[in-house]
């Protein structure tokens, strides 16, 4: 089945703010995660339910690298590939209005960095069954859980987001991150007479899977002040569900949650309805509120939809949560891929080494005999020279290990030399930095920009 109800976009043209020490200037979306890129799996998402073409957003400078991985991998899913300037900050809602003209339907819009194996048909229903504006997946939160980051020690804070769940319906009723709020946490009268219960979840994430109707990417374009999807446009949409446009006056305002004032009337201009539509709400039965009428007569709804407990589904969006995804995705593969046959192991590596446990080995990776790896993840085209140790550990391309290397949960960039007798524990190893012979090192950050103040 083909989807031509909804267009796929793929959201690749972000800059890794939150994970610069290892992206180091290459597009985050071909990081890898296991023996792929982390693009890889939003696009394998999308061919599993059916969508024989996506639009792929991505900045100008990194179209053709990104186009040359993806080439080299197992996808059955046609791809356009449309460029966002590399020389300007575009927000994920900038990023569609730079491709307007190429929008024609309901979107369905997925981030690079995003892996599940949700089910979206169920995503869809709701979607469908509801007649929804915007329709979310929120997955579990906490997949770093107690994994320690290699590098120096440091305190990291987890961003939460606040979501408002009327539990019954499926209704998304705020929309928010802790961040937003210093200690109080006002809900409007209205929203709780309406709803009579909100249960706001604090654990779960917004896994940036979204299905947008039209009218509300055509407010996006006709719209300035939106920059993001889920800092922005959202909030402001979840926001709106109550508000009657026929309540306010002709000149009365409201301001948005990024402080750009606009007509109340402005959203509902772009809001059309159908008779069919009409009569639906005036006839159904239907209702998920105390009011008899369905929807308690909102014509702007929002929907979430919560990742089945027995389902897997994270971001990929801090330095964190990447190796936290590296040292789960061996142990989650076949729940990933199920039936699938893509192996962990690229056909095209050349390993001769026999004492290989629960890792993930790309492309072109050549692994000499007299080594042992154990749950470890290695990139492409790497070279793993004899009696070398590697464990807990993430390489990622091009990256040489010389003889008698011992490597303990790490982070190995790109193009790495590390040479011989060298012995690191729980360090990160920055893009192209060669480390010296027979170098000592724990719980540090190995890097060639030492020394040099990094602006964003």
């Amino acid at each position: 089945m083909v989807y031509v109800e909804l267009q796929a976009i793929v959201l690749a043209g972000g800059r890794g703010s939150r994970m610069t020490e290892i992206a180091g200037g290459r597009p985050k979306c071909l990081l890898p995660v296991g023996p792929y890129p982390m693009i890889f799996y939003p696009l394998q998402m999308l061919s599993r339910h059916g969508f024989g073409d996506a639009i792929v957003i991505v900045q100008e400078g990194q179209k053709h690298e990104i186009q040359q991985a993806l080439d080299k991998i197992p996808l059955n899913i046609k791809l356009d590939f449309q460029t966002i300037p590399s020389d300007q900050d575009f927000g994920t809602a900038d990023s569609l209005k730079h491709i307007r003209d190429k929008l024609k339907h309901d979107l369905l819009v997925v981030s690079c960095d995003t892996i599940t194996n949700c089910n979206l048909f169920n995503l869809f229903d709701l979607f469908r069954n509801h007649n929804a504006s915007v329709t979310a997946l929120m997955v579990k939160g906490g997949l770093e859980g107690d994994v320690v980051v290699p590098g120096p020690k440091t305190k990291l804070i987890p961003e939460r987001d606040l979501i408002g769940i009327h539990e019954p319906s499926g209704r998304l009723l705020l929309l928010s991150s802790t961040s937003d709020y210093e200690e109080t946490l006002s809900l409007s009268g209205h929203l709780l007479r309406n709803k009579e219960q909100v249960c706001i979840h604090t654990r779960l994430c917004d896994a940036h899977v979204y299905i947008l109707k039209k009218w509300v990417v055509d407010f996006l374009i006709q719209t300035d002040g939106f920059s993001t999807l889920k800092g922005e446009l959202l909030p402001y949409i979840v926001k709106k569900q109550s508000s009657r446009a026929s309540v306010l006056g002709e000149h009365d305002k409201l301001t948005s949650v990024i402080n750009a004032n606009m007509k109340v009337d402005e959203i509902f201009n772009c809001f059309t309805r159908s008779e069919l539509e009409e009569k639906v709400d005036n006839t159904t039965l239907y209702t998920d509120t105390p009011s008899k009428r369905a929807y308690n007569g909102d014509t702007i709804r929002c929907f979430a939809s919560k990742l089945p407990s027995d389902m897997f589904g994270t971001r990929v969006n801090t330095t964190q949560n990447y190796y936290a995804i590296n040292q789960k995705i061996i142990k989650i593969w076949t729940q990933l891929f199920d039936g699938k046959g893509l192996s962990l192991i690229s056909p095209n590596a050349t390993i001769k080494s026999t004492q290989i446990v629960e890792c993930a080995v790309g492309d072109g990776t050549v692994i000499a005999e007299k080594t042992s790896l154990k749950n470890s993840v290695l990139g492409r085209n790497c070279q793993i020279i004899e009696k070398v140790r590697i464990s807990d550990s993430v390489l990622m391309n091009g990256v040489v290990i010389e003889e008698r290397v011992v490597l303990e949960s790490c982070i190995v960039c790109d193009n790495v030399v590390i040479k011989s007798g060298s012995i690191l524990k729980s360090c990160l190893i920055g893009p192209n930095y060669i480390v010296a012979t027979d170098t000592k090192s724990e719980r540090v950050h190995l890097t060639n920009a030492d020394g040099f103040m990094e602006i964003e």
